[in-house]
């Protein structure tokens, strides 16, 4: 159930770039890389309920320009249901995914500044994937 939730959190977000692709929105990401700092501080210091917390700020910012406020509740309240769930291998799992996100938070911000959605879509697949074998393996 874990990985389905965030195959479909991609599905999700490569719907969401490929629109603003399409309506050429010129994405802000200013507050997206404060809020990429916050999480790299949180990091440091092992706090996952605040990682958890300054990234669904991410993914608020994030869909900032959505019109269908249906799609980002759903993709917010799956984020949701995966963070806040108690057992411990999807804590561990949440815990030391952290670098991997930030990483790939980046990259996603520094693609919407260029506008270069189609190179953001495949950020995305990337840090699904990514996450998805960190889950596989158990590491």
């Amino acid at each position: 159930g874990f990985r389905e939730r965030l195959e479909f959190m991609e599905l999700l977000l490569i719907d969401y770039l490929h629109f603003l692709q399409i309506k050429e929105i010129q994405f802000k990401t200013n507050s997206l890389e404060t809020i990429v700092d916050q999480l790299k501080r949180v990091t440091l210091v092992k706090e996952i309920d605040v990682f958890s917390d300054i990234e669904f700020d991410y993914w608020t910012g994030f869909y900032q320009y959505a019109r269908n406020t249906y799609t980002t509740s759903l993709f917010l309240d799956t984020f949701r249901s995966i963070n806040g769930q108690a057992d411990q291998e999807i804590q561990g799992f949440l815990q030391i995914s952290q670098p991997t996100k930030i990483k790939h938070f980046n990259q996603i911000l520094i693609f919407l500044k260029q506008s270069e959605y189609a190179l953001a879509r495949k950020e995305v697949r990337i840090l699904i994937n990514q996450l998805s074998l960190i889950a596989i393996q158990g590491i």
